[in-house]
């Protein structure tokens, strides 16, 4: 079709309701791609027939937060502040100063990152927030506070945060509240349980320096004695003494009987930096 038919096409209300609905919040370059119509009339039809400016599909700070049930504009703001939210300055002014717009796609990948942002029972029935209501089933979030008797350590949640063993995300509350846990967050603590290797590291190095500032003698290794289930021979292992014997023997499986015997008559298992390894196979005792 060429350019002077699509000016002369008459526009169905189909199409003017695709103009209605897209003007302004895609390009109107694809909507004229869409329509099979020339910019211009896209133009001519969005601003004449339905007399629609391209700002007005764009959300103001005011009508958003209306629709995310929150009292005031001002947390908008500071979303955008804290780059959160993606906005900007529309040419349209109140008086001296510019309205804020935003795009709904924005808006979308803000309240997907950040749910806890608004309060779902506050917010209007709209697509926002069926936005939050889906993240909320999908992985639910919990303050410092609300965490606590999840992971059955009250008064520590704040410290694992800030040795970096519970994953958090920013709030809008101040202090400590701010913090906010989702719930794969806890889960995974609790699967790895970084705080007790921790504790069982430092206190061995406590014990440590106190039976040598006293001159007494310090445990270094644990000689354990296993059989191989793949070959049957009777292998030597020498590990830390804060590992227990069912670890050991994990180790041990894991590292040298994965389907091929990998080890000598004796084998140490060490750790590093809380990470269990497990040094090759020596030919010789180390002791």
């Amino acid at each position: 079709m060429n350019e002077t038919a699509k000016h002369q096409n008459p526009w169905t209300e189909l199409e003017l309701e695709y103009v209605a609905d897209h003007y302004g919040l895609i390009p109107t370059k694809q909507i004229a791609h869409q329509l099979n119509r020339s910019e211009r009339a896209v133009y001519t039809a969005a601003t004449q027939k339905l007399n629609q400016r391209i700002t007005d599909n764009f959300y103001s700070a005011t009508e958003l937060a209306r629709l995310l049930g929150l009292p005031k504009i001002g947390r908008i703001v500071r979303w955008v502040e804290k780059g959160w939210l993606k906005g900007k300055k529309s040419p349209i002014c109140s008086g001296q100063f510019k309205f804020w717009c935003f795009d709904e796609e924005d808006i979308v990948e803000c309240l997907r990152q950040r749910p806890w942002l608004v309060d779902f029972r506050q917010m209007l029935q709209h697509y926002f927030r069926s936005i939050v209501k889906d993240e909320w089933e999908r992985d639910r979030w919990y303050t410092v506070k609300q965490a606590e008797p999840l992971i059955g350590c009250p008064h520590a949640v704040y410290r694992y945060i800030q040795m970096g063993w519970l994953r958090a995300d920013e709030g809008p509350a101040p202090g400590k509240n701010k913090w906010i846990i989702r719930d794969s967050a806890i889960k995974a603590f609790l699967k790895s349980k970084p705080h007790l290797q921790h504790r069982r590291s430092a206190s061995s190095s406590s014990m440590r320096k106190y039976k040598m500032s006293v001159g007494l003698p310090s445990r270094l290794t644990i000689t354990w004695l296993f059989q191989c289930p793949d070959c049957g021979d009777t292998i030597k292992v020498v590990a830390p003494p804060m590992l227990h014997g069912p670890q050991v023997r994990d180790l041990f499986l894991e590292q040298h009987t994965n389907g091929q015997c990998s080890h000598g008559t004796e084998c140490l298992i060490y750790l590093s930096q809380g990470d269990y390894q497990v040094v090759p196979s020596l030919t010789k005792s180390p002791f």
